[in-house]
């Protein structure tokens, strides 16, 4: 009885504090919408609302400088930097609505990925990539639990309309940074 009675004290005090979580989350989106404030920027002078054929022009001028190149199968953007004595592998490609941005995934990648070595391991790259974030956006990210279990817990930052999560994909080894525009007709 008495194992019983504190499974069950266990299971509402982890329901409680989802339901807290899940609570605090859709009250900061109330927030932070309510302010009125945009923030449009993304990545590399990418903005929200930004039409197709001007992102193209822009990453066109920005390959014929040498920062961006063509990511996998010609299908992303692709750039690489170094940071904490590390190689980085940055690919992203954003998603349109009726013909501009209100969505940008952007996958990082190891480019020494080694799946036995913990230095170069998915939750150190997530931990540099959050800590990257909280440098330039700063360190108002909130940690949730997410309901795909291939994702396992977001970090995520709402500011204005621009909602940013930054969680592990297990699959390819890397980490996204999901930029969203809360204020899109498409909603995420």
């Amino acid at each position: 009885m008495r194992r019983t009675f504190i499974l069950l004290f266990g299971l509402i005090i982890l329901a409680h504090t989802g339901c807290t979580r899940s609570n605090e989350y859709h009250s900061l989106i109330e927030r932070e919408l309510a302010t009125k404030v945009r923030n449009d920027t993304l990545l590399m002078d990418i903005r929200f609302g930004m039409k197709k054929r001007n992102f193209f022009a822009h990453c066109w001028e920005l390959n014929k400088k040498g920062i961006l190149a063509e990511g996998i199968n010609n299908a992303s953007v692709h750039f690489e930097f170094i940071r904490f004595d590390k190689e980085y592998e940055v690919d992203f490609y954003p998603i349109f609505y009726e013909g501009k941005i209100f969505e940008l995934p952007v996958k990082y990648k190891y480019t020494a990925f080694a799946p036995w070595n913990p230095k170069y391991s998915t939750d150190t790259l997530l931990l540099e990539i959050l800590n990257i974030h909280k440098e330039k956006y700063g360190n108002d990210f909130i940690e949730i639990r997410s309901k795909n279990q291939d994702i396992g817990t977001a970090y995520v930052r709402v500011d204005g309309n621009r909602r940013i999560s930054i969680y592990k994909n297990i699959h390819t080894n890397s980490i996204t940074v999901l930029y969203f525009d809360l204020l899109s007709k498409k909603k995420g």
